[in-house]
């Protein structure tokens, strides 16, 4: 059988999320692609906006994707975890590609308030159940202690689509 395509799509403001992304596509030996805009995020301003904005849903514009979705067989969407929903950057790129994705998996990263909205607004917007789920907490993140996790998320992607440790 041939191995499954893997592709991350992460969105990071600060730089955890993509920590997380990267080591993953570095343990699938899977495609990655970082969600982009030409809005600068940065500071606690842009904080406050980055969770009313989660909270209204809205879909700001985002940088074209360079990877089509319908050409993998599984994509891992990640996000940090705004005001108990998704990114506002991830949901623009879940509308966009919506339709060409096949299975989906989802990982996020928090200050501690857990993933469980998150998931929700992401199964959601995608419209499809996810093959796995796992929540990274910033702290254990940062202190490179979110290894033995990642690995449950990748031995439950392993169950449940057939997928490789590359």
């Amino acid at each position: 059988m041939p191995e499954k395509k893997v592709l991350i799509v992460y969105y990071s403001r600060t730089g955890v999320t993509e920590k997380v992304a990267k080591k993953l596509a570095e343990l699938l030996s899977a495609d990655i692609e970082a969600i982009t805009e030409e809005r600068d995020r940065s500071g606690p301003i842009q904080y406050a906006l980055c969770g009313r904005e989660a909270l209204k849903e809205l879909e700001p514009p985002i940088n074209t994707p360079s990877k089509n979705a319908g050409e993998y067989d599984l994509i891992i969407l990640g996000t940090p975890v705004w005001a108990s929903k998704i990114s506002s950057p991830l949901r623009s790129y879940i509308a966009f590609q919506r339709d060409k994705m096949n299975a989906v998996a989802f990982f996020c990263t928090h200050q501690g308030s857990g993933g469980k909205g998150a998931f929700r607004s992401m199964e959601k917007a995608v419209n499809k159940a996810p093959a796995a789920v796992a929540d990274f907490r910033r702290k254990r993140v940062l202190d490179d202690e979110f290894l033995p996790k990642l690995d449950s998320f990748i031995n439950a992607l392993k169950d449940h689509i057939d997928i490789s440790n590359g």
